[in-house]
């Protein structure tokens, strides 16, 4: 198996090296449970606000895929 790294940079993004996404997410699984109550509530908030931003740019292109019928060509 090939060694996989996580580390949450000091921006609060996850940085994954190594392979195999299953491998990747027992190691921040790990990397997690090293965290402590206050840095891991601020993760959360910080992923649920991407999460927010990336819902409202998937109904944006959904939108203008809509707008010009492209499921129709």
């Amino acid at each position: 198996m090939t060694d996989v790294s996580i580390a949450i940079g000091s921006d609060g993004h996850t940085v994954a090296q190594g392979c195999g996404e299953a491998a990747i997410l027992l190691a921040l699984a790990q990397t997690l449970a090293r965290l402590d109550n206050r840095e891991l509530l601020g993760r959360l908030e910080q992923l649920v606000g991407q999460r927010q931003k990336l819902t409202a740019e998937l109904v944006l292109h959904l939108s203008e895929v809509d707008r010009r019928k492209l499921y129709l060509s």
